[in-house]
């Protein structure tokens, strides 16, 4: 049998099973001279680099020698410099010109999934940036022929400098799908250049200065460097998948069910999470696990929270026909569709829920006795989503009294919760200042009723204890939260009832046309 013949059946498999924006992502990068390009740089500065370190260095061949350390730093600074420079700018430009309005159409007539569109140009620029690892590849093998770095390092810094690139391209396909004109993502991408400018800096000199001195091999017997390893890899992978689940949300079109992979794919997460820290916390015997956990979770819920103000509140035929027609189902379907009365009670829910497992499990842990600064801590940050929730609520009164024939304006709800929360924090410290100039306190109690930090902000100098202006903050945020729960409960309950399959909506006269784009 001709082993051509024998190889084509299971190619031909393959070829139909690739993603095609892989395929077309990565026949125009070799074609690109822009790629090429870099890629020849690249060689060019490393052999430059390389003869000049040789001619320069007196110490080579020494048994004490540390050279190759000291070059392999160079090296590991150049490979990461030039693939968070273009290769981010490379992937993000082009996203950004296909979202573009002459070319946006299709992103929505194409059979491919968004999560395969996304998924591609996430491939697709790692293989690029795994064109430039090969480039100094052999570069960095001839550091450890100069002695002071060993391979175990080598490998853990190369493996360290691909999730770089990794979050800087998946942070970069984020802005490029953004819906937004120009100078707003020109904008967006000075300040992740500005960011990703500070962390390639933090990253070398932790590199430079820790590992390639220390070296790697000598920590790898140890349990605790494989589980600290393990911890931070998956904290790291996990903000990854969340970002590329709001990439998808993005560019997939606006009558679809654009909330339900992200709130699942965050759920499941919480869970996961829930379940490593309190491993955690019975291991150390320590239940501050368990209260940063909640604090980790704070910063993921109390946002989406705002961002749920903005979904629509009427879902579309195509939605409809996905809502289960059984209640068994359709009750927890409800909470992970779109739609913001049920993006709301989600958030919120998980947000309660967090702080009663990180409650109940930390004084668990500590035998009942659970320290003072984690529990008054716990109270402090229920205050503080009770302040965003009150303000949540503002914001879907505001979008039912005068956006409500309005639908493209009103997902700029959570822009107006979030200049209204701007407002509260900032402009009684400005007048606090202006008329006591010379005694003015950024904790003073004066300008920090209304401000959803102000329960983290004040404390006194102490967190073991609440003070009674920390019960006037409980007040004043339980009363913005109950009114506007109760001036909001009607447009809750047509919510929930218009959650319903289209065959039962439709004999119900309930009936709605898609939401518009945008």
């Amino acid at each position: 049998m001709n082993p051509l013949t024998a190889l084509s059946a299971p190619t031909a498999w393959l070829d139909d099973r690739v993603n095609p924006i892989v395929v077309k992502e990565l026949r125009q990068a070799v074609k690109s001279r822009f790629i090429m390009g870099v890629l020849l740089l690249m060689l060019a500065l490393l052999v430059g680099t390389l003869l000049l370190f040789v001619m320069n260095s007196a110490n080579l061949g020494r048994t004490s020698s540390a050279e190759g350390g000291n070059l392999f730093g160079i090296f590991q600074g150049m490979l990461l410099a030039v693939c968070m420079l273009f290769v981010p700018v490379y992937l993000g430009a082009r996203l950004t010109a296909e979202r573009s309005s002459a070319t946006s159409d299709l992103l929505y007539v194409t059979t491919l999934r968004p999560s395969s569109i996304v998924w591609g140009k996430l491939v697709a620029g790692m293989a690029v940036a795994g064109m430039i690892f090969a480039v100094c590849a052999p570069f960095m093998v001839v550091t450890y022929l100069l002695r002071g770095i060993d391979p175990p390092t080598i490998l853990f810094v190369l493996a360290l400098d691909a999730m770089v690139v990794l979050s800087a391209s998946m942070l970069a396909i984020f802005l490029g799908a953004l819906p937004v004109g120009w100078p707003v993502k020109i904008l967006l991408g000075l300040i992740a250049g500005a960011v990703g400018f500070y962390a390639f800096v933090a990253v070398t000199f932790m590199l430079m200065w820790e590992l390639t001195r220390s070296g790697v091999g000598a920590s790898m017997g140890s349990s605790d460097f494989w589980w600290t390893l393990l911890g931070v890899g998956s904290l790291w992978l996990s903000v990854i998948g969340l970002v590329f689940f709001m990439t998808v949300a993005m560019i997939a079109p606006a009558t679809s069910n654009r909330a339900l992979p992200i709130r699942l794919y965050l759920s499941v997460a919480w869970l996961l999470s829930a379940g490593v820290f309190l491993g955690l916390g019975l291991y150390h015997t320590d239940g501050e696990a368990m209260t940063a956990w909640a604090m980790c979770w704070a910063f993921v819920l109390l946002p989406a929270l705002l961002l749920s103000t903005s979904e629509r509140d009427v879902q579309g035929p195509r939605l409809r026909r996905a809502i289960p027609r059984s209640r068994l189902l359709r009750w927890p379907a409800f909470f992970l569709y779109s739609g913001a009365a049920g993006g709301m009670l989600w958030a919120t829910g998980l947000f309660a829920a967090t702080l009663g497992v990180a409650q109940f499990c930390g004084a668990a842990i500590d035998g009942g006795g659970y320290d003072g600064w984690q529990f008054f801590g716990l109270v402090k940050l229920g205050v503080t989503g009770l302040f965003v929730l009150g303000y949540a609520l503002l914001g879907v009164l505001v979008r039912r009294t005068c956006l409500s024939n309005r639908p493209k304006l009103q997902v700029a709800t959570a822009g107006v919760v979030f200049l209204a929360m701007m407002l509260a924090m900032i402009v009684p410290m400005i007048v606090v200042y202006a008329l006591y100039p010379q005694t003015w306190d950024n904790h003073s109690e004066k300008w920090l009723f209304l401000n959803p930090l102000g329960p983290l902000m004040h404390h006194d100098g102490s967190w073991r204890r609440l003070y009674d202006y920390d019960y006037l903050l409980l007040a004043i945020a339980a009363v913005m939260a109950g009114v506007g729960a109760l001036v909001n409960l009607p447009w809750f309950v047509r919510q929930v009832r218009a959650f319903v399959p289209l065959d039962a909506a439709t004999r119900a006269g309930m009936a709605a046309p898609e939401p518009p784009l945008g």
